[in-house]
């Protein structure tokens, strides 16, 4: 029995070693676990050994005899623990109510748990079952610590960029403001401030989503008119559309009107209207535009920039996956904007969705409750 216990496997997506040199006990687990996980098995310790090494997918958790006739229970529980590609699977050690007290031996090698023989099948189950919950807990812990790890490096990164412009701009004021005509000491004044806007968003996207991760983010909705939100978001980003030459429409009923944060609002129409911005250049055009349906206000921002690989607009509002591209006016970001879009859009009950083409543009349509929904008031 030193290959993987044949039966039919359904959808199980667990999978569970067991290790034992005698068939009746294995008889006995695999009828007992067959109906939630799927079973591997093997008679020996050696044969434990290299099935857990070989296996392209590795058994999620390994039951393990300690009184086996080649190697004993001990033995592999060393070999496994000491190779890093099975190190970190669980192993709970199978064992006989006399051999208890031998089984704690088994926890300063890496043991998580025993099992008293003879088996008693609720226990076997839950046991199995929970210390399966417990590594795929702490895999996914790791995968989102390896994540923000990344995530931070990103916008420490980006943070040291603006702060080295806005130090080369203060420097060169400084030394040389004296000696400049009036454009080239308005050109270095705007270069300041577009730099400290920059920063201040920066730490205003990162305090705003740290403040969604503990929960700690309070909404006060109130019906906000949409054309008058849209007009000031507008108005704040003329400059920047007239430097790239971009040219900014708006199409908002003066009616219309939305439930929401205004707050929120504010930051979800801010965002999308500087990415559009950000992946335009000369002579594109970027539109704003309402509709109203199904109760809901649709808010359409529109552009004819560079658009967007299926791929990249998947992984848009992940952050697990979300890397910010540069944009046509090789501008920097970490991509933290868009994502508390989506959880700010979410928390005023609404919901955003993208569509792109590469080379043709990218259109955002953000839906939330019309005033007449009251669905917070």
């Amino acid at each position: 029995m030193g290959e993987p216990y044949q039966m039919d496997q359904g959808k199980k997506d667990a999978s569970v070693l067991i290790v034992d040199d005698s068939p009746e006990n294995i008889k006995i687990l695999v009828e007992i676990l067959k109906d939630d996980f799927k079973i591997l098995a093997a008679t020996s310790g050696e044969k434990g050994c290299d099935l857990a090494f070989s296996a392209l997918h590795k058994p999620d958790i390994i039951l393990l005899d300690i009184m086996m006739p080649d190697i004993d229970g001990y033995e592999v529980c060393k070999r496994l623990k000491a190779d890093p590609t099975t190190r970190n699977i669980p192993i709970i050690f199978v064992t006989a109510v006399s051999e208890v007290m031998d089984a704690t031996k088994g926890f300063s090698l890496g043991a998580v748990d025993y099992i008293p023989k003879p088996f008693y099948p609720p226990v076997v189950k839950a046991r199995v079952r929970t210390h399966i919950t417990l590594v795929r807990q702490r895999r996914e812990l790791e995968k989102a610590n390896a994540t923000k790890d990344k995530f931070f490096s990103t916008i420490a990164h980006d943070m040291r960029n603006k702060f080295s412009a806005l130090l080369s701009s203060v420097e060169l004021m400084s030394d040389y403001f004296d000696t400049m005509d009036r454009e080239e000491q308005k050109e270095v004044v705007l270069s300041i401030s577009h730099s400290t806007t920059h920063i201040y968003t920066l730490f205003e996207n990162l305090f705003n989503w740290a403040k969604t991760q503990t929960n700690r983010m309070d909404i006060s909705p109130s019906r906000v008119n949409l054309a008058m939100a849209v007009k000031r978001v507008s108005t704040l980003y003329q400059e920047d559309t007239r430097g790239k030459q971009i040219r900014l429409t708006t199409d908002i009923r003066p009616d219309s009107t939305v439930v929401c944060d205004e707050n929120m609002l504010m930051f979800i129409i801010r965002n999308l209207v500087h990415n559009a911005i950000k992946y335009c250049s000369g002579g594109q055009e970027i539109h704003i535009s309402d509709t109203k349906e199904d109760g809901f206000c649709r808010l359409v921002i529109k552009d004819t920039g560079c658009g967007m690989t299926p791929e990249v607009c998947a992984r848009l509002f992940d952050i697990r996956k979300s890397a910010s591209r540069p944009g046509t006016g090789d501008e920097s970001g970490s991509g933290l904007g868009l994502i508390l879009v989506k959880e700010f859009v979410e928390l005023n009950r609404g919901s955003v969705a993208v569509t792109s083409r590469e080379n043709e543009g990218t259109q955002v349509v953000v839906s939330l409750p019309c005033h007449d929904r009251d669905t917070f008031l």
